[in-house]
């Protein structure tokens, strides 16, 4: 429901749910969860459509580094969340650290995507 509302603009209700979400999760696993990094990382998007990219950078590290524990080195996953945390770097006019997010997610995307894929093209046109 919280992706919903945050189509809608409605931020304040769909961070709303992904937070009810999130209390969820927590007390179901303990220690961490692919469902909790998902969660983490759609506050982050609520929190960037919002402009609020200091948030959002803390939502999608705090996704990060559950992922460094729960994924093997270099999943896919985590290049997602590097190319989210360069996009608020980005939208603060931060470009080194941008372009440092950008780099590492690319270096990922590479191991897992062939040449032409989509997803590949949209990480170049970041950098």
């Amino acid at each position: 429901m919280g992706a919903v509302f945050s189509k809608q603009s409605k931020f304040d209700i769909a961070i709303e749910h992904h937070k009810k979400a999130l209390e969820i999760q927590k007390k179901r696993y303990l220690s961490g969860s692919f469902s909790i990094t998902y969660t983490l990382n759609r506050i982050g998007h609520v929190r960037y459509e919002e402009k609020n990219y200091e948030l959002a950078i803390n939502y999608y590290s705090r996704a990060l580094a559950m992922q460094d524990n729960l994924y093997p080195l270099h999943h896919i996953d985590i290049g997602d969340t590097l190319e989210s945390i360069g996009s608020s770097y980005c939208a603060q006019k931060k470009y080194d650290e941008a372009l440092e997010m950008y780099r590492r997610a690319l270096a990922i995307k590479r191991m897992y995507l062939s040449a032409d894929h989509l997803k590949l093209t949209y990480s170049f046109n970041k950098l």
